[in-house]
């Protein structure tokens, strides 16, 4: 049986009207003591995608979102082994007409 080739969600691609997401890699920023962490730019509210070790992680849950929409905090502390990634659409983008 054929494989089916998906596409990788971390090859990040935008369209015409403004999907452009951002992905950073805050693994260098897990020492075990942090929980607050800061991102490049603004995002755009429930547009932060927040992968713990590979794994995503629930806005609400273990991932809560700053006012600021620049910050966000988890519910547990990553080790300085672990990854960390966040993916997020700026906040500056338009939205795609409806």
């Amino acid at each position: 049986m054929p494989r089916v080739q998906y596409p990788s969600p971390f090859v990040i691609t935008a369209d015409h009207y403004g999907s452009d997401l951002i992905y950073q890699d805050l693994t260098s920023s897990c020492n075990g003591s942090r929980t607050t962490f800061t991102v490049s730019e603004e995002y755009r509210e429930n547009a932060l995608y927040i992968f713990f070790n590979g794994l995503l992680q629930r806005l609400g849950n273990e991932v809560t979102q700053d006012a600021s929409n620049s910050q966000f905090s988890l519910s547990f502390t990553p080790t300085s082994n672990d990854t960390l990634v966040a993916i997020f659409q700026p906040k500056d983008l338009p939205l795609a007409p409806q």
